[in-house]
């Protein structure tokens, strides 16, 4: 069954270990099930992702809680536990266990809906999972399962597991030690309360926990509970709160500022999903794998197999970049409702985890965010997540951008100076940035924001921002006569224009002897998500052919409440639209190594583009099916460059759907080796 996924553009690594939670196995009987609609597909979805996690084949597993839907004190309790197990088992899955308040009973608080933990139901629970608080290793990797059910409680167990808790870490000082917990120990902040709060860990429980992780530098964190995906850290500890497999939260969707998602935000499928974790030499990667509420069988005789995509960390040569229009972290507080009967405050992680995902290495923010409490925090831990930020200034003469920039160099990478009016900065913003460059070695990318240009089918005037290509020539003239050399510029490519030919135009110019590198900046087409999947798929294709430039794709989140009404790569409620996995996987395949490509000429198809670019050990062609799509496209891959040569291998990759599929050899194909596609493709033709 490991053929179920394909790691090939990860980097390697020493072993791995998915972290899966609050699966509800639900009895057929269950109570609630007229509810919500969706509770009765909560065991097969569960089923589902169980028998990828097996086919995954990590080292270990790791259960953070609520194996069931049931409560230790309701009828059918047993009955429910020993059915979940059958389905462990079924699936091929031996988790280790993190005890959930399904599995032993809430958390002391007077407020809890349902009945606390006791020393029964702990026995109970011990004498099927043994101790609910334990640790092993793993190739000089500590493991600690903790009971975040029995923190506060005034059980004798509560005492034992704080002593041993003390006594394990004390004896791994100096190892790498990673911990799983059920309960988070806060969502928010530190200090935010937790009376009547159903989602986190009291005081003195919380502290004590958030020291241990200090006193002894844990390197990973991850709890459940909540069903809703969040990241933090403390100290030097990276904290994440993984969603569910089965569920989401209704409340959490406050968040958004949009309709809730289906079944008053019960049934979110697009968050749905486990984590597998690849342990390096230096750090873990950790990457969601998506199961979006599907409860089809798991073939593992299919040919198609999963790409996991790499995140930040695994792509230092990812040029793909973000231009931040929403602000990349929001706070909103959870009204008084069941199961809480307090306020809660939650951020919205979700476009922070999407940027890791998406594997982008760059974001252009307002200046001003870094003055923002909530924003620069943030944004300081994107950084540490391996993505440069690039601060934005809109230019005026009473601008002191030394100054500016020197206050906040230590959280932030580069600089963009955004010249009003003109393309042309003049000779104070070039002093500036000559004094930015030698006195702080920090470099500066230039770009135009220009007024009242006319649109086609736009009433009013709009604001252009970013050089048009045929300005760089202009630009060039100008900074030799000012004798001053810039880091990067940042060209436009409108929504009309096609991203391969204004790329294509670009690397025709050839490099600047005053402009270190030419960066790209695309907005997506609005409110059409085949135009903007093929938008999008041309300008990541594209910008492999310019290894200094970086592509950055606006917008990451909708924009509905604008005179200028765009599609994202996330929607409202930040679940990806189609063309997030488009970028996603043709970033990851592009990007996992320094490749140097130069284009192909590419056949004449009826109903589709093809675009092509040839590598030292390989030819990727990119088949974009053009709208309105009707029937599938036939295409003999002998036209193809790259397809005869001796030994060559056929990948195809629908960016899509995220699956890859060995085709075979070259040479066995038949005579005319036909092709069919339907939605975007990547052909990889290795030799």
């Amino acid at each position: 069954m490991n053929a179920i996924f394909d790691r090939t553009f990860l980097p390697e690594a020493l072993f791995e270990f998915v972290v899966v939670s609050d699966t509800h196995y639900m009895l057929p009987s269950g109570t609630g099930g007229a509810e919500f609609e969706s509770r009765r597909l909560q065991s097969a979805r569960a089923d589902r992702a169980l028998r990828l996690i097996a086919s995954l084949d990590t080292a270990f597993v790791v259960h953070l809680g609520d194996l069931v839907q049931s409560y230790p004190e309701e009828q059918g309790f047993d009955r429910a536990v020993a059915e979940a197990h059958a389905q462990l088992e079924r699936c091929g899955v031996r988790p280790r266990f993190a005890a959930g308040n399904h599995d032993v009973g809430d958390k002391p608080d007077p407020t809890a809906p349902t009945a606390w933990v006791t020393s029964e139901t702990l026995a109970s629970y011990h004498s099927r999972h043994g101790r609910s608080w334990h640790s092993w290793d793993e190739q000089g990797v500590h493991f600690v399962v903790l009971n975040t059910q029995i923190l506060n409680a005034d059980l004798p167990e509560a005492a034992d597991q704080q002593h041993w808790a003390e006594s394990d870490l004390r004896a791994h000082t100096g190892k790498r030690i990673c911990l799983f917990l059920h309960l988070s120990p806060f969502l928010e902040t530190e200090h935010e309360p937790s009376l009547g709060h159903y989602d986190n860990i009291a005081e003195p429980g919380r502290s004590w926990l958030l020291d241990l992780l200090r006193e002894h530098s844990v390197e990973l964190v991850c709890a459940g509970h909540t069903h809703f995906a969040l990241f933090d850290k403390v100290g030097t500890t990276r904290y994440f709160v993984v969603p569910s497999s089965s569920f989401t939260r209704s409340g959490f969707s406050e968040v958004f500022s949009s309709c809730p998602p289906p079944e008053r935000g019960r049934n979110d499928i697009s968050k749905l999903g486990f984590y597998l974790v690849r342990v390096h030499t230096a750090g873990m990667s950790v990457h969601f794998i998506r199961t979006g509420g599907d409860i089809s069988p798991v073939d593992p005789s299919s040919p198609e197999r999963y790409l996991i995509t790499g995140t930040s960390r695994d792509l230092p040569h990812s040029r793909l970049g973000i231009g931040l229009r929403h602000p990349i972290a929001q706070v909103a507080e959870v009204p008084i409702a069941w199961p809480s009967v307090a306020r809660q405050r939650i951020r919205n992680d979700y476009p922070f985890l999407a940027c890791v995902e998406l594997g982008i290495r760059h974001v252009r923010v307002p200046a001003s965010d870094l003055d923002n409490g909530l924003q620069s925090t943030r944004l300081a831990l994107l950084r540490e997540e391996g993505v440069q930020i690039t601060a934005s200034w809109l230019w005026s003469r009473q601008l002191d951008l030394p100054t500016d920039v020197a206050r906040k160099r230590g959280e932030l990478d580069e600089v963009e100076i955004q010249v009003l009016g003109s393309p042309w900065p003049d000779k104070l913003c070039l002093s500036q940035i000559r004094e930015c460059k030698e006195q702080l070695g920090i470099e500066v990318m230039l770009s135009p924001v220009i007024p009242r240009e006319l649109v086609s089918g736009k009433q009013h005037t709009r604001t252009r921002m970013g050089y048009r290509h045929e300005e760089l020539p202009q630009l060039e003239r100008h900074l030799a006569q000012n004798r001053i050399r810039v880091g990067r510029v940042l060209c436009r490519i409108d929504p009309v224009t096609s991203p391969w030919d204004a790329l294509l135009e670009g690397v025709a110019l050839g490099s600047l002897s005053h402009v270190g590198a030419v960066d790209w900046l695309v907005e997506l087409p609005p409110t059409d998500e085949e135009h903007q999947t093929l938008h999008a798929a041309e300008a990541v294709f594209a910008t492999a052919l310019m290894r200094k430039s970086r592509l950055y794709l606006e917008p990451l989140i909708d924009l509905d409440r604008t005179m200028d009404a765009s599609y994202g790569l996330l929607d409202r409620i930040c679940n990806p639209r189609p063309v997030f996995h488009v970028v996603r996987c043709l970033n990851t395949i592009l990007s996992s190594s320094a490749e140097t490509w130069t284009p192909v000429p590419a056949p004449a198809v009826d109903g589709a583009r093809i675009l092509g670019l040839r590598g030292h050990m390989s030819t990727s062609w990119l088949l974009l099916p053009l709208p309105p799509r009707q029937t599938r496209i036939s295409l003999d891959l002998r036209c193809l460059d790259g397809f005869g040569e001796e030994a060559t291998q056929v990948w195809a990759y629908q960016l899509q759907q995220g699956t890859c599929q060995h085709l075979g050899q070259s040479q066995r194909f038949p005579s005319p080796a036909s092709f069919f596609f339907d939605e975007p493709t990547l052909l990889v033709f290795t030799r």
